[in-house]
């Protein structure tokens, strides 16, 4: 995802200054991101008693060029304000969007995946699998395990299925399926 447009209109964003340890490096400034990588913005106010306000806004680098807008307002007084929307709504059908809040709203989280749903050459051929495969492997059972014959073999007194010996070849395969 590029970064397209940062605007931060009141407060600023959180850095290592923020902590007062020279051994932590952290800048929660908004920056490009690579597939399967994750950001975390962050921003304060700059003054007593002060808000943050601010928006932004990436392009996905898919064949559409998706774009959409995080933005947010946190006033001292009330509740807060955070909002995401694609510029074009035709692209929701091709993202999952998830939201979370945490720490009494004052982390918005928002998780963007790629939908991904199977190809109909793929449901053809998992159909064909199922229709030629599966099926008569069934009907064979069914016609075969009806076939209940007294025989030698197999403990005095049951019955088995098969209706010839162990000496004997397999009867013809007409005799099998009449």
């Amino acid at each position: 995802m590029t970064l397209n447009i940062v605007n931060l209109e009141d407060g600023r964003w959180v850095t290592s200054d923020d902590y007062g340890d020279d051994s932590i490096n952290i800048n929660c400034e908004p920056h490009s991101l690579l597939e399967h990588e994750s950001e975390a913005i962050s921003s304060v106010t700059n003054h007593f008693l002060g808000g943050v306000q601010g928006y932004v806004s990436y392009i996905i680098e898919d064949d559409m060029s998706s774009q959409f807008i995080i933005s947010w307002e946190v006033s001292p007084i009330g509740s807060q304000k955070y909002y995401f929307s694609f510029l074009d709504e035709s692209y929701m059908q091709d993202y999952q969007v998830n939201f979370e809040y945490s720490l009494g709203n004052t982390i918005y989280q928002v998780k963007i995946d790629k939908k991904t749903s199977l190809p109909m050459s793929w449901l053809i051929s998992i159909f064909l699998f199922v229709f030629f495969i599966t099926i008569p492997f069934f009907c064979y059972q069914c016609m075969t395990s009806g076939r209940k014959v007294d025989g030698t073999i197999g403990q005095q007194g049951q019955s088995s299925y098969n209706n010839f010996n162990s000496n004997d070849q397999p009867p013809p395969y007409h005799q099998l399926f009449p």
